[in-house]
Order: structure tokens, then sequence, then C-alpha cells
């Protein structure tokens, strides 16, 4: 059980330092300069996979420290383990996200 609340501060804390990291940034890049901007992708495909896989471990690790009762409909755990299922989805899956994040590395590379 410990290690359980372990990892999810592990993943919390990682999610959190990666978004911060990638706000500064996109904060140095400048508000109207984002969207011209080729590294923008990587950044954001970036932040997405990492926090999205971080909120489903989180959100699974929740299910196993409240056993069978975590899974039980309407529960908090249970509604947020579906919602982490489901944002993977919407704006890419994680495949779809690791292309842009190696399209923006291999311009990095190519350019620099």
């Amino acid at each position: 059980m410990q290690h359980l609340i372990a990892q999810m501060d592990l993943d919390t804390y990682q999610a959190r330092a990666t978004s911060l990291v990638a706000q500064a940034e996109l904060d140095q890049m400048g508000a109207f300069s984002i969207p011209l901007s080729r590294e923008a992708p990587r950044l954001i495909s970036l932040v997405k996979v990492i926090n999205d896989e971080a909120f489903y471990r989180v959100a699974d690790r929740a299910v196993q420290v409240h056993g069978a009762a975590g899974l039980a409909i309407g529960t908090p755990e249970e509604k947020l383990f579906r919602v982490a299922r489901n944002l993977r989805i919407p704006a890419g899956t994680t495949e779809i996200q690791y292309n842009a994040i190696s399209r923006g590395r291999f311009r990095e590379k190519l350019s620099g």
C-alpha cells in the first residue's frame, strides 16, 4: 500500500514538473510566437503524453488502494479511472503524440 501511494506521488510530481518546465519554455517563446513555433507541438505532445499516462497510473493505483470498492459505479475512484482512460483519445492517441515528439526532435537535430 505504501509503495502505491509513493508511486502516485512520484507520478503527480513528474507531471507537475514537466508541465512547469514546458510552460516556462512556451512563455519564453512569447504568446504570439507559439502558433508559428516548430518546437511548440513537441512540447505540447510531451506534456500530454506524460500527464495522460501519469493520470492513468494514479487513477489505476487509486482503484487498487480501494480494492473492489474502487470500481463500484459512482465512486470517485471509478470516475477518475474512466476519465483517465478517455482522456488519452480526443487529442490524439499516445502513438500520434509520439510522432509529433519525434518530428520535433528530428527538426531540432537537423536545424542545430
